[in-house]
């Protein structure tokens, strides 16, 4: 598949591109949560239980919105949102599969959506808040600054795994995923791809974007997540994204790769100050 011809089938729901224009600024937090027990055991899939803790805890209708439309964009639906895995300090514990956290964590979400993110600071309003089993409170929301829109070459850490697939049938009819490694061409051709397609629904159909190179730099780590009926394969690392840069806002802002609404592709530029949940630490 050319970029020529890609570009030629993106077609947008107006209706809900003009609802979702009038959203405005597109925003990043930081949260960060504490658990009054010394430490909370979450399972391997626990991004599916951070997916549930925000739709649980924004508007209900706007959750309906979210989960079960979201934005029609071509033959594919985005929710247009992203976070990252927890951070802090943890393990995993072999025994019982799961992973340990203790103390405070932090957990980064990003949309280009204003109403999504302006729904997640009543977060902090909220006492009963759960994570699977686990009960937490909010200690810290904060606002992280975006990009602006001249950043033409941006080199950005993965927060989670980066995701890049393509769907086949088989012979018998049925359809089949295909993940693809960092060093492999396909891995940054569909990762541009997907990444047009949420710029075209964020700035008009009809827009025209200079070139973009995705560029895999150094050691990646390899990250199998088994989720709700399905295995997902991803890799955490270093980019270095060149070219236009709404298209690099646009893949910091709501995630790069696929699934980002699963818990996959937070990136954030490594020249920027991230404060982390160390510094925040620090500072108590």
């Amino acid at each position: 598949m050319t970029l020529d011809y890609f570009y030629s089938i993106v077609y947008v729901n107006f209706n809900v591109y003009k609802r979702f224009n009038k959203a405005g600024i597109r925003l990043i937090l930081s949260v960060i949560l504490e658990s009054k027990k010394p430490y909370i055991d979450l399972p391997t899939h626990y991004p599916y239980l951070i997916q549930s803790f925000l739709y649980k805890n924004i508007d209900d209708d706007l959750s309906y919105f979210m989960h079960e439309e979201g934005f029609k964009i071509d033959d594919k639906t985005f929710k247009l949102f992203v976070f990252s895995r927890l951070i802090g300090e943890s393990k995993f514990i072999k025994e019982t599969k799961t992973f340990r956290f203790y103390g405070p964590f932090q957990l980064l979400v990003s949309s280009a959506y204003q109403p999504f993110i302006r729904n997640m600071f009543n977060l902090i309003l909220k006492e009963n808040l759960y994570l699977g089993d686990e009960h937490l409170k909010i200690k810290s929301i904060e606002n992280i600054p975006s990009l602006d829109n001249t950043n033409t070459n941006v080199r950005v850490a993965s927060y989670s795994p980066v995701v890049s697939y393509s769907t086949v049938h088989t012979q018998d009819g049925k359809k089949k995923r295909i993940y693809y490694k960092p060093d492999d061409p396909n891995y940054t051709q569909f990762l541009t791809l997907n990444l047009i397609k949420k710029a075209k629904f964020l700035y008009g159909a009809d827009t025209v974007f200079e070139p973009i190179k995705i560029k895999p730099v150094g050691r990646f780590k390899h990250d199998i997540v088994y989720g709700k009926n399905t295995v997902i394969n991803g890799y955490t690392g270093n980019f270095i994204l060149e070219g236009d840069p709404r298209l690099i806002k646009t893949a910091i802002e709501t995630g790069l790769g696929s699934k980002n609404s699963l818990g996959f592709g937070f990136v954030y530029p490594k020249e920027k100050r991230l404060p982390l949940i160390k510094e925040w630490m620090a500072m108590r």
